[in-house]
């Protein structure tokens, strides 16, 4: 049972799996960017792939804990240009695994 007003250093996907099945009203994330922040227990330098791996688990989880009526909030870039030229689109991404996860988002904010 996770105690209020109390501070968790964990892995997200590992505290999220700790938290009961409908049971929470609003999330608000800004998880790691994956563009090269030095952190000090977080490699942001993945391979996209894999990244957007670990972010269908923590959105899997996220989802499941949310109430119907819930709302999540996520704080990311809308695009990353990377050394040579390329550009990843976080955003639309992040829809695909919604849309692949079964949750249909209706609002888009920027």
């Amino acid at each position: 049972m996770l105690k209020l007003n109390k501070i968790y250093n964990m892995d997200v996907v590992d505290f999220l799996q700790s938290i009961d099945e409908n049971s929470v009203d609003f999330i608000i994330t800004s998880p790691p960017y994956n563009c090269g922040i030095d952190y000090d227990s977080w490699n942001d330098n993945l391979k996209w792939d894999d990244y957007l791996k670990w972010c269908e688990k923590w959105f899997i989880e996220c989802y499941r804990i949310l109430k119907d009526d819930g709302r999540m909030a996520i704080n990311h870039y809308i695009n990353l240009h990377e050394k040579g030229g390329n550009s990843r689109f976080p955003l639309m991404n992040f829809r695909n695994i919604q849309q692949k996860i079964g949750i249909h988002p209706y609002k888009l904010i920027i």
